[in-house]
């Protein structure tokens, strides 16, 4: 079952002047190799923990803007030490967190996680597109020489970036030509949405249907959530209203993503 991001808390947002700061704990074969390299490679600071011990220490001497925790740690569960740190004061009672890991029951670890605080789960063996998708929806772009990094609530993201980038297997090209032809698309199904206003019930549904499967296809989430309640809505001039401004929001969200194709976009939405 693919992993999927996950909201829990509302995170402030603040500017970072460094490096984006990661903590690593547990799976020392994986966090120290793999991660460890993928992240360094784009820059992120990264520092290592083998347990939730190590982890309270580190956490306690410095600075991080996201930590990813395994399920299981030689001396506790990731989870537990998720809780511990949900319930710390000060700096980072509110750090966002990856879980990852591997379990018989995936669906029920999720849930745990997400009650426990956590922003994602991935499960193993873990996609480093997924992986670094998840990253990006916590905090900006850029990791940490370009000094743009800034903490943000996923909840506000109008795109899913793993959905996307798990579509597009990370080449670029084709997720600039998935995204123009998603834009084109929506655009169309809510002129027709428009146009079913005036009691034309049937094609109302159809066009909110054919919405809804392309955006979610795509990680629009809030367009395909509003294009789900549509369709099981009688026509509504407000509802078209809420679709219109979650598109332009999605385009605006994407078109920082892909300045140089996406920005010049016209959304044909009358």
């Amino acid at each position: 079952m693919p992993s999927e991001p996950m909201s829990h808390l509302s995170l402030p947002a603040f500017p970072v002047t460094r490096a984006c700061q990661i903590l690593i704990v547990g799976d020392p074969a994986l966090s120290c190799g793999l991660m460890r390299t993928v992240l360094s490679r784009l820059d992120y600071g990264v520092t290592c923990a083998l347990g939730a011990i190590e982890a309270a220490r580190c956490l306690g001497e410095g600075r991080f803007d996201l930590a990813l925790i395994a399920l299981r740690l030689p001396d506790g569960g990731g989870v537990d030490l998720l809780g511990q740190i949900r319930r710390r004061r000060g700096l980072h009672r509110n750090l966002p967190v990856i879980m990852f890991g591997d379990a018989w029951d995936q669906e029920a670890v999720r849930r745990d996680c997400r009650r426990a605080g956590a922003q994602a789960y991935l499960e193993k063996p873990i996609s480093i597109s997924r992986l670094l998708a998840s990253i990006r929806g916590l905090v900006t772009l850029s990791p940490g020489r370009a000094g743009l990094p800034r903490l943000g609530d996923i909840m506000q993201a109008p795109v899913d970036l793993a959905r996307l980038l798990d579509m597009s297997d990370g080449d670029i090209q084709l997720e600039r030509e998935i995204l123009a032809l998603y834009l084109t698309t929506a655009a169309r199904y809510l002129r027709e949405m428009r146009g079913a206003l005036d009691d034309d019930d049937d094609a109302w549904e159809g066009a909110a249907h054919a919405l809804k499967g392309a955006s979610r296809n795509v990680g629009a989430v809030v367009v395909g959530d509003l294009a789900d309640e549509a369709e099981h809505a009688a026509p509504s001039s407000e509802m078209v209203r809420k679709i219109e401004a979650a598109l332009r929001a999605s385009h605006e969200y994407l078109a920082r993503r892909h300045p140089e194709t996406l920005a010049a976009t016209v959304l044909k939405l009358s």
